[in-house]
């Protein structure tokens, strides 16, 4: 599987998004609550894709699912730069970075309240918590960073994958999180 993610780049600020600790919607298997693949984790928006997929694709896919909003438009992007083997990092510079984190925040809260899960055009994956912006000389200090999955969730932790109480740091977040320092 090949990773793509994107950076959204406003001046001297990137966007960047928190994973869910537990998921609150089930899709098959028993009615429990799940812990999310790298709970709690900072990231940028994107994920894995199969090659079929055009890179570009696969990440306006991912961004939609992930957030319910269309791909800004990246007209004026930079073009895809492959970084390693595992993944392609994507810049695209936009205005309005708070608004768009903004809009992520508030899709992804009103996702996190709604029973079941969403249908048509609603968010389909429910993997994220937030967005936020942050300067791109302290991205470094957010992605590729253990993270403590809270307390309260502990139970549905316990029940999921008692050899970890806590997510793991994902080595390309902290690689990208040095390339996108450069910008």
């Amino acid at each position: 599987m090949r990773h793509v993610h994107v950076a959204f780049l406003e001046g001297t600020k990137v966007l960047i998004v928190r994973r869910r600790e537990v998921s609150t919607w089930w899709g098959r298997g028993p009615a429990e609550p799940r812990v999310v693949d790298a709970a709690g984790q900072w990231a940028v928006p994107g994920g894995g894709y199969e090659s079929v997929t055009s890179p570009l694709a696969a990440l306006q896919r991912l961004f939609h699912e992930q957030t319910g909003l269309a791909f800004p438009d990246c007209r004026a992007a930079e073009p895809w730069r492959p970084t390693s083997r595992s993944f392609t990092l994507y810049f695209v510079p936009v205005t309005g970075l708070e608004s768009l984190a903004s809009s992520i925040t508030l899709q992804v809260a009103q996702s996190a309240v709604t029973p079941g899960r969403p249908a048509g055009g609603a968010i389909v994956n429910w993997e994220l918590s937030s967005a936020h912006v942050v300067p791109l000389a302290k991205v470094v200090a957010h992605l590729g960073v253990r993270q403590p999955v809270s307390h309260e969730n502990q139970l549905a932790i316990t029940r999921q994958a008692m050899r970890s109480p806590s997510s793991q740091s994902i080595e390309r977040y902290a690689t990208m999180a040095a390339i996108i320092a450069l910008q």
